[in-house]
């Protein structure tokens, strides 16, 4: 039995609304889908970078000898050789006895990068105890 051929085309039309709501669905279906993905990426507040610890500083250290030049008993200046440098450190129990023009074996920092400014003299021993 052969169908009519007005029934065929009375059908077509619906076979297109079929189609297009179809495509509806499955357009609506992968917006919905993406949108639920993104949700799930930004489900958690962000957070802030983790603060880092200042750069320490990096030294540079020469040894030499400390000349004590002058003293007001709570603070010492040194002159540091090689170079020449002056600086002024508190005194301590190593130093603190001690008269002008003595020396000793110092190391000093000078720093070559980070927050640092200021060398830094340290005392190792006078100068002659071995």
């Amino acid at each position: 039995m052969t169908r009519p051929l007005t029934r065929l085309s009375s059908r077509s039309p619906l076979t297109t609304r079929t189609l297009s709501e179809g495509s509806r669905y499955i357009v609506t279906f992968c917006i919905l889908l993406l949108l639920g993905g993104c949700a799930a990426v930004f489900d958690h507040a962000p957070t802030l970078p983790e603060k880092e610890d200042p750069p320490e500083c990096t030294w540079e250290i020469i040894r030499g000898v400390a000349v004590l030049t002058a003293t007001d008993g709570e603070k010492q200046l040194f002159t540091f050789h090689p170079g020449g440098i002056e600086i002024i450190k508190e005194a301590s129990s190593s130093s603190e006895s001690a008269s002008i023009d003595d020396e000793f074996k110092a190391l000093l920092r000078t720093p070559t990068s980070g927050p640092c400014q200021d060398p830094e003299l340290e005392l190792v021993d006078p100068v002659g105890s071995d």
